[in-house]
């Protein structure tokens, strides 16, 4: 009987072995680039909710100090947009939010409220939105401003203006203000025109016949008269804005530390205030999107001008129906 002779295959061929392993390298070569675009995908996403999260921070302090806005006749509000550059109190008015005071017995519950964007020592000297409050005393022993007091008409019957000397002790000085959101580079404005189709005057000695509700970016003015005659005095009329519609460019704040002040600066300056009847966002908007390739932004690292994030919130300030102040 012959035998057969039994061969064991204790092993893989040569080719068994490359076919694996290219499998293999191609599955790591899909794990990686999965791996990678994940980990992108995640940055990008934590950088968007950090901006996000500096523009909620401001839009809700603001929020609150206008909630507390006084709104009368014989006060003084101010608001208005730097074409560029910084140090220029956006807004600047009279509210019940409560601030710190030097006497507590001397404080009536009443503050100067005022929001800039500019350098400060506890941002590294680098540009931000920073707020003042500055509380009101009940009196002012000595001072000018307390024949005339905060609220209440003067002698020649006018309110007594921001822009006045007597207020001089009052306003906020730079070491007043303290920063409120780093990442926020940029702020303007916008008035929300009552809804009527009554004419305005702006203070850019614009006239426009019909308000109808449209966003301008120089604010409606009353012009009174003293009392016993003279030059007219121009106010914010507050009784012909139904609301104020706030614009921020912000960045998070790992890519704003990737620019010097000036870097900063520029890149906030790049986004102008907008054209009447434009709101922040949508004359923005485009620009923040093709910042990658805009010549406004030439001096601005690629990175930081993708992560460049512009946001609007509104805030009624004299809404239907209530328009008597």
């Amino acid at each position: 009987m012959k035998s057969r002779a039994i061969h064991n295959r204790n092993g893989f061929t040569l080719i068994e072995i490359m076919a694996a392993i290219s499998i293999l390298s191609i599955l790591a070569i899909i794990i990686v680039q999965i791996t990678g675009t994940i980990t992108h995908t995640t940055k990008l996403s934590n950088r968007a909710i950090d901006a996000a999260m500096q523009a909620r921070l401001a839009f809700d302090r603001i929020g609150l100090d206008l909630e507390g806005l006084v709104k009368r006749s014989d006060t003084d509000f101010m608001a208005q947009n730097a074409a560029s550059g910084t140090n220029t109190s956006l807004l600047l008015f009279i509210s019940s939010v409560t601030s710190p005071a030097s006497s507590p017995t001397n404080n009536r519950g009443l503050s100067i409220i005022a929001y800039q964007v500019n350098v400060h020592a506890d941002n590294n000297g680098l540009p931000c939105l920073i707020r003042s409050g500055q509380s009101i005393p009940w009196s002012n022993a000595g001072g000018t401003l307390a024949s005339a007091g905060f609220m209440g008409l003067q002698a020649n019957g006018l309110p007594l203006s921001f822009s006045s000397s007597a207020f001089d002790a009052f306003l906020p000085k730079t070491a007043d203000f303290d920063v409120l959101a780093e990442g926020v580079i940029r702020m303007v404005i916008g008035f929300q025109l009552y809804p009527d189709n009554l004419a305005v005057m702006l203070a850019d000695g614009t006239t426009i016949d019909n308000a109808r509700g449209q966003i301008v970016y120089s604010p409606p003015i009353r012009a009174l008269t003293p009392s016993g005659g003279g030059a007219a005095v121009n106010y914010i009329d507050l009784s012909r804005i139904s609301a104020l519609v706030i614009g921020l460019v912000a960045l998070d704040l790992p890519t704003l530390r990737l620019l010097n002040a000036t870097q900063i600066a520029n890149l906030g300056n790049a986004f102008p205030v907008p054209a009447n009847k434009l709101s922040p966002l949508r004359a923005w908007g485009s620009k923040a999107e093709q910042a990658a390739s805009d010549p406004a932004f030439s001096t601005i690292p690629l990175p930081v001008r993708q992560a460049v994030r512009v946001f609007e919130r509104s805030y009624p300030v004299t809404p239907f129906a209530t328009q008597s102040l």
